[in-house]
This record gives C-alpha cells, sequence and structure tokens, in this order.
C-alpha cells in the first residue's frame, strides 16, 4: 500500500467525500460555546478597535493592551464590519480560514517534493488531529493564524536555500518574520533564527550571513516594518510600554520562569503529552527508532531538513514548561511530512512495523463507534433535538465505514480521516450543547446579559479595576453597543460593576444584583450611588 503514488478513483471520491464533511464537521454549532478568556481577548481588541477607528493602538476596556500587537484582531474586525455581526460565530470565522488557507499552503509546498496523494493525506491528518479537529479549529484565536506565516518562514528557509536564492532566503522569512512579530510578538523571532540558522548550520554554510547583501537587506526590511509600526504607534501613545509585557508574553511560560525540576521532568512528559493532543497521526513517529527507515529519512534531503527544522524549533519548548500546545500548531505539519514519509517506508520495507500500525489505525473508528453506543444512555441526549435518529445514523455511518475498512484497507487513511471528521460532527451535535449547558461560562454570560438588560435606564460602568474576567467584558460591551468604561469615582449617573477581587467594596452604595464570574468562579456586584 504504498503512499507515494498519486490517486486513483476511490481516492478522488473519497477527497470529495472528506471536502464535503468538512463543511458540518467546521461549521455546525461553531458559535455555540461561549468565549474562554483568550477568545474574549482577542474579540473585544477587535471590537474596540472599530469602534474607536484606531488600529494601530489595541485596547482592552478602554484601557491599553500591550500584550500582543494588533493585525490578527484586524481580521476579526474585519468579519465584524462585513457582515455588521459581532458575536461568537463571527469571532471564530477567521480561525476557519486560516485553517483553510494553512491546508491549501500545506498541501502546495509539500506538493514541490512529495507526490500528490502523500501531499494531499499530510494536509488532511493535520485538519483531523486532536488538538486541531476538536480544540483550536472552534475558537477564535490567534494560533492558527499565525502559524501559517511561522510555517512558510520555516519551509522557504529551506526551500530558498535549496534552490539557490540566497537572497530571497533571507529577505523573504525576514519580512514573514516583521508580519509574525505584528501578529503576535517576540516568539517569530525564534523561528526566524532557528530556521535559517538550521539551514545555514547543517548546511555548513555559516559564512552565508555575510556572502551576500540578502542577511542585511532582510534585517533593515524586518526592523524598518516594526519600527514603522511602533513609529506610528508613539504618535498616540509611548510606545515602550508595550516592550515589557511582550517579553512577559514571550517568557512566562519557558525555561527563565521554572526551577530546572520542572525543566527536566517536562523534558520526559513532553514528548507523550503531543503523543495525546496530536492524536492519532503522530504515533507512527515512533518508526524513527528503525534504524532502515531512519536512514532513508537522512538519505532525502527535503525530509531530512523537515526533521532538523522540527528539531529546532521545537526545542524552545521542549524545554519550557506550561507550553499551550497551540504554540506548536505551525510544527506539526512538518512533523506528519517526515512522519508518512517514514509509513511509506515501512508500508514497502519494513512489514513487522507496518502491521503494527495499520492494526493501530484500523482500530481508531471503533472508539467513536463506542461513543455513539454509550451515548444512546447518556443523561445529556435530551439536550438535543432528534437524538437517537441523529446517533443511529452516525452509527450506521461507522459500521459501513468499518466494514469498508476492513475489505479495502489500501485506503486505511482515507477512512481514518472519514472517522475522525464524523466524530467531530457528533461532538458538535452532542457534546458541545452539553458544554454549553450549566456550565459556569454560559451562567457568567447570561448573567451580565440579564443585568445589562434589566438595568438599563442608566448606563453600566466598572468601577476602577472591577474589569470582571474578559469573557463578561465582551459581553457586556457588545449588548451595550460600546466599549465598557471605566470610572473612579461613584456618581448618580450610573450603575457600577464591582468586583471585589480587585478593589474594596465601595462606601456609600446600594446593592442592586449580583452574580457569578467564570473566573475563580467569585461573586461581583452591581450598585449604584445611595
Amino acid at each position: 500500500m504504498p503512499i507515494n503514488i498519486e490517486l486513483d478513483k476511490t481516492e478522488k471520491l473519497l477527497l470529495v467525500v472528506i471536502l464535503i464533511l468538512c463543511i458540518p464537521a467546521f461549521f455546525i454549532n461553531l458559535g455555540l460555546l461561549v468565549f474562554n478568556e483568550d477568545e474574549a481577548i482577542r474579540s473585544l481588541v477587535a471590537y474596540e478597535m472599530l469602534y474607536n477607528k484606531d488600529f494601530i493602538v489595541p485596547t482592552l476596556n478602554g484601557l491599553p493592551y500591550y500584550y500582543k500587537p494588533p493585525v490578527y484582531n484586524w481580521f476579526i474586525a474585519l468579519i465584524y464590519a462585513t457582515t455588521g455581526v459581532v458575536n461568537e460565530f463571527t469571532s471564530r470565522l477567521p480561525t476557519l480560514f486560516f485553517l483553510s488557507l494553512f491546508s491549501f499552503i500545506i498541501y502546495k509546498t509539500n506538493r514541490i517534493y512529495l507526490s500528490q496523494k502523500m501531499s494531499l493525506l499530510i494536509t488532511l491528518c493535520y485538519i483531523t488531529c486532536g488538538r486541531v479537529l476538536f480544540w483550536d479549529s472552534f475558537m477564535a484565536l490567534i494560533d492558527i493564524g499565525y502559524s501559517v506565516v511561522s510555517y512558510l518562514t520555516i519551509f522557504l528557509s529551506y526551500h530558498y536555500y535549496n534552490r539557490e536564492k540566497y537572497f530571497q532566503f533571507f529577505v523573504i522569512t525576514a519580512l514573514l518574520t516583521a508580519l509574525g512579530y505584528l501578529m503576535k510578538g517576540f516568539s517569530s523571532f525564534i523561528f526566524y533564527g532557528a530556521s535559517i540558522g538550521g539551514v545555514l548550520l547543517f548546511k555548513r554554510d555559516l559564512k552565508r550571513f555575510y556572502k551576500g547583501p540578502g542577511f542585511l537587506v532582510g534585517m533593515i526590511l524586518m526592523l524598518g516594518i516594526i519600527g514603522l509600526y511602533y513609529f506610528v504607534y508613539n504618535q498616540t501613545h509611548d510606545f515602550s510600554n508595550t516592550i515589557g509585557p511582550l517579553v512577559d508574553q514571550s517568557t512566562r511560560r519557558t525555561i527563565v520562569r521554572f526551577d530546572i525540576s520542572d525543566v527536566i521532568k517536562h523534558l520526559f512528559t513532553y514528548p507523550f503529552e503531543n503523543l495525546y493532543h496530536f492524536f492519532p497521526w503522530v504515533l507512527p513517529g515512533l518508526l524513527m527508532l528503525n534504524k532502515e527507515i531512519r536512514q532513508k529519512v537522512f538519505a532525502n534531503d527535503y525530509i531530512k531538513y523537515c526533521f532538523i527544522l522540527f528539531v529546532c524549533n521545537i526545542l524552545v519548548y521542549w524545554v519550557s514548561p506550561e507550553v499551550y500546545p497551540r504554540y506548536i500548531l505551525m510544527l506539526i505539519p512538518i512533523s506528519l511530512t517526515v512522519i508518512f514519509f517514514m509509513i511509506n517506508e515501512a508500508v514497502n520495507h519494513s512489514p513487522k512495523w507496518w502491521i503494527f500500525f495499520r492494526w493501530y489505525f484500523l482500530l481508531i473508528p471503533f472508539i467513536p463507534f463506542l461513543g455513539i453506543i454509550l451515548g444512546f444512555n447518556h443523561p445529556g441526549i435530551h439536550l438535543v433535538s432528534y437524538p437517537y435518529l441523529k446517533l443511529s445514523l452516525l452509527g450506521i455511518s461507522f459500521v459501513i465505514l468499518i466494514i469498508l475498512m476492513f475489505q479495502t484497507r489500501m485506503y486505511l487513511f482515507w477512512y481514518v480521516i472519514v472517522a475522525l471528521l464524523l466524530t467531530r460532527i457528533g461532538f458538535n451535535l452532542f457534546v458541545m450543547p452539553e458544554r454549553y449547558d450549566g456550565n459556569i461560562a454560559t451562567e457568567s454570560k447570561l448573567a451580565i446579559l440579564d443585568i445589562q438588560k434589566k438595568f438599563d435606564e442608566k448606563p453600566i460602568r466598572l468601577y476602577k479595576k472591577s474589569i470582571m474576567d474578559k469573557t463578561c467584558s465582551f459581553y457586556l460591551a457588545t449588548a451595550n453597543g460600546y466599549p465598557n468604561i471605566i470610572e473612579d469615582s461613584i456618581t448618580d449617573q450610573y450603575y457600577y460593576i464591582v468586583d471585589t477581587l480587585r478593589v474594596d467594596y465601595p462606601i456609600g452604595v446600594t446593592k442592586l444584583d449580583s452574580f457569578i464570574l467564570r473566573e475563580f468562579e467569585r461573586e461581583i456586584f452591581l450598585v449604584q450611588k445611595e
């Protein structure tokens, strides 16, 4: 079952089925779940940008927001402006746009060096790995969009050097780094340095840094673009205030903030964490333990440098406790390129290894199928309309799929991809409503919207540092139709939200209402002057 050939008719049909399944898999209930904190930050910053018509100095609850540069928020704001709708669904649409763009780029970049079939499988496996499929693809987060830029920086560092386009090697990657910085900050410099440095180090060509004008031109352009942004920023606000928070964000979860014991523990646990987060596709990375397959990897220049660049770029995360899986989303397609090359070699040259992994993939659809069976007796099934019909249709689909898998094993990977997309559809239909119902985040959202509706005689203000959590801040601002405003004193003109975690309860006020915030599940108060 080699995978380094072009698609046959059945695979083309399966590709069409997969693309059709992607629509319900990624869009059903996309706007259902209440924002988490990071989603609310991205969305509230974008909302305030649009409202204030200031796309240079980000704000959050009217205060300057220093922890991320503004570029990703522009895309969310663009969706708000285009649709005229500000909610969870529109906030998450840029994520799906960038996931689609990233998928196309993963395919096109690999297609330069690999077959059509292998390039497609790498792409489809990326969008169906656990972390992407069951988390980041339905979140209004920066990371998938940022991964597009970072992945291109890494890939093009090899591609341009391989094509002896040394000027582009330095300049294009530097321009991408500038864009990445304006999306997320200092981490872009790590990808840039690790990628061009890794290529030149292993190509034994460190002199390339000063052999031509490329490196100098690239650095001038990169620093010029970033400097131009800060020049414009500085016209209305002191840009130096952003440096400390950006450094804090870039180092918060890294080795510089933790004891050596935490780092050593993380060195051993991190690979196993990623086996879980990027299930099921990264486990065959164990094929690297096979000497013959490992020799094949290092005999292929493209695959070898995918491996080298993956290692060079993941090292900073490997020694950094408490990093989130989404921080390495740009590295996963690079690892999958190596993994699928090794799978192909195992199919052709290492039958014992392939038999093990073939059974591993054959058994994967049984996991969601068992979940469907158990779902018929799940107490939360009443949250879904026509639950038994939907479960039955999903169950029948899996039975057909499992039969096909065992009858025509040459299409095994395609069937596993279909199974994972069907699982995501089931997740959308049954798990998301259960997560929404009775969740503290949902209760907080409904409570702040209820207060905003009940107490509409006067505007609601935030008292001093009572910014609630970012989630409720977003829902209050969008319900009011304008960004939240902070007041340092209490008058009879407004109602006030008081968060006693951050400020003392004021004297001379009457408590009107209270509700529970999702952050630390604490009580917060609505008051007015006596």
